[in-house]
């Protein structure tokens, strides 16, 4: 996968970047993380459950190139000043534009001309099944279950925002994410799936960022199954929206969906982080790309446009695409993440 291939380059970065601090040269440093990064695979080959590539040693060396070359730059660029320094600024925020332009793409539906499949409360590799029982299964009006012999039109139901309506007597309380109802196509590729996890409600549709090999997030309704008891009837409904989606739980609506925030989730999602941590990782997120516009910031006019194009980028970009408007706690997190750059170029004054 894309998103592993990046992993494993950012994760060789800061031994790349420690070896040439030591001044040893590219060819050693390079032998040295290849060495490294073959002993590793060759572990995981007697780990049960492990895989090991040759790609992985390629993405690992090619990080620890990445960390020297950054190693090499770093002193210029940190002690950049005057109109270089504002410009880089400028640079840093642009880069911050395209990143969310680039999530919004990423983030939205991309659903595959196949043939779709519909399966209730399936158990293949689930490892704890949803223990209640589905009574009726829609899109769009439309009955699913088996084999969708219209998966063309399903298809487009989705894509225009056709109503998914489930009606289930509720089952005990999941350990993790369980399928209620899921289509799939014929690839074996999840297009749209309503589970539970917990007391928790979990939507997920295929998004651009699975057809290119990255991860998949959720969006996630936390205890929207609280108050639900075992054999209750349960009528989920999940509408798309221009800008998120509409989820409603025996009538009770809640609009959920993407931020821009979510962006680190198409490399490194984990459907076992809580949706507070998510939420703490997109507000790391926004801050972490502020720090190099307020650590390049000056009194001069491209500084000026820097700051009000990242602005733009954080609280007015994510609504022209697929994204829902930026939570308060993201847009705290980007001056935030400013003056925490500001900061520590007042420290390498």
């Amino acid at each position: 996968m894309v998103a592993d291939a990046l992993v494993n380059i950012v994760l060789f970065v800061p031994l790349g970047a420690a070896l040439a601090t030591c001044r040893r040269s590219a060819v050693g440093i390079l032998t040295s993380a290849l060495v490294l990064s073959a002993a590793i695979e060759s572990v995981q080959l007697a780990l049960p459950g492990r895989q090991s590539s040759l790609a992985d040693v390629i993405f690992n060396t090619a990080g620890a190139g990445a960390g020297l070359l950054l190693a090499r730059l770093a002193p210029r660029l940190l002690r950049a000043e005057g109109r270089w320094a504002a410009r880089l600024s400028l640079a840093a925020s642009c880069l911050a534009a395209g990143a969310t332009l680039l999530a919004g793409q990423l983030l939205a539906p991309s659903l595959p001309r196949s043939r779709y499949e519909a399966r209730w409360t399936p158990t293949a590799r689930v490892e704890d099944p949803y223990r209640g029982t589905v009574l009726q299964a829609q899109v769009a009006g439309r009955s699913v279950r088996d084999d969708l012999d219209g998966s063309a039109s399903v298809r487009a139901d989705l894509l225009r925002g056709g109503a998914f309506r489930i009606v289930l007597l509720a089952g005990p309380p999941t350990s993790r994410m369980a399928p209620i109802v899921g289509i799939y196509d014929e690839d074996d590729r999840q297009i749209a799936i309503v589970g539970a996890d917990g007391s928790s409600l979990v939507f997920r549709y295929r998004t651009r960022a699975a057809s290119w090999q990255l991860d998949q997030p959720d969006v996630v309704l936390v205890d929207a199954l609280a108050g639900v008891e075992v054999g209750d009837t349960v009528t989920i409904d999940v509408h798309r929206r221009p800008r998120g989606w509409r989820v409603l739980v025996n009538g009770e609506q809640e609009k959920v969906g993407f931020t821009v925030g979510h962006a680190w989730a198409v490399l490194l999602y984990g459907p076992g982080f809580p949706p507070r941590v998510q939420s703490l990782l997109g507000a790391l997120w926004i801050a972490a790309v502020f720090v190099p516009i307020g650590y390049w910031a000056r009194f001069r006019w491209e500084s000026l446009v820097a700051l009000i194009l990242a602005m733009v980028a954080v609280g007015v970009l994510p609504m022209a695409g697929d994204l829902m408007p930026t939570p308060a706690i993201e847009i705290i997190s980007a001056p935030t993440g400013f003056g925490i750059g500001f900061f520590f170029r007042q420290l390498n004054a």
